[in-house]
């Protein structure tokens, strides 16, 4: 059976069929109970939350909600997906295809006991190591699943940037997160496109938001605020094993 694919949605029914559904024609859309009759259209697996502002808030009701031990997260404007792996940039639009790909970094998850996994968020060319192909101690985000509960969103963390707290919380906890680098989701326009996150975007939460990121993980990350949104200029998670008690 398929791993359960769920997509939380705001102010977007005019454009999900075009990106995250022509993907994941299958997926579970999660929309605000009041848009219900905008998505219906549109959406053929749809799962109304109670009205919640921010999107953490709403992650947390799908931990709370969805029963299946295992689960994704796929942001609503993913256009395409694509591997950086040899000479020539390789594109995935079946949606066969992406759930082949989804479910081969879920079975390795559960293999290494990772709790949290996802892809890489660098889509540059220049971001892919042919020699390490695989990440366990960055962050994820767009297009993740997780294992397992027990990790909860901070929901002080308003806009954009829950998915680098939320994978930090992670490697504190399980020391372990699988990130397949080969993959990389791609968004258009992400924080300016109208609807999702952008409905509750303004400077100053933005900015609040990636100051409480760097004083609540410290050295641990690199932060830091543009005109387009909250950058993560680094992670620097080190990978040891833990002591012999």
């Amino acid at each position: 059976m398929s791993i359960k694919i769920v997509i939380p949605s705001k102010g977007r029914s005019k454009t999900i069929t075009r990106y995250s559904l022509a993907l994941f024609p299958d997926a579970i859309v999660t929309v605000d109970e009041r848009e219900v009759d905008d998505y219906a259209p549109v959406c053929k697996n749809i799962l109304p939350h109670p009205p919640l502002r921010y999107l953490p808030q709403i992650r947390n009701w799908l931990l709370d909600n969805i029963p299946d031990e295992s689960f994704v997260m796929v942001d609503d404007d993913i256009r395409r997906v694509y591997s950086k792996v040899g000479n020539v940039i390789k594109h995935y639009r079946k949606p066969n295809d992406v759930m082949q790909i989804i479910e081969n970094a879920h079975e390795c998850a559960r293999g290494i006991g990772a709790r949290l996994f996802g892809f890489t968020q660098d889509g540059g060319v220049f971001g892919f190591k042919p020699t390490d192909p695989l990440k366990f101690n960055g962050w994820v985000g767009t297009v993740f699943g997780v294992i397992g509960r027990g990790i909860r969103y901070d929901e002080r963390i308003t806009i954009g940037s829950e998915d680098l707290d939320l994978s930090l919380q992670h490697l504190q906890e399980h020391r372990i997160i699988f990130i397949d680098e080969r993959f990389h989701f791609e968004s258009p326009n992400r924080l300016r496109a109208l609807g999702g996150v952008s409905v509750n975007r303004s400077l100053e939460r933005e900015m609040q938001d990636s100051d409480l990121l760097q004083a609540k993980w410290g050295k641990f990350i690199d932060v830091y605020f543009k005109d387009s949104g909250i950058r993560v200029k680094s992670v620097r998670v080190p990978r040891r094993q833990a002591k012999v008690k």
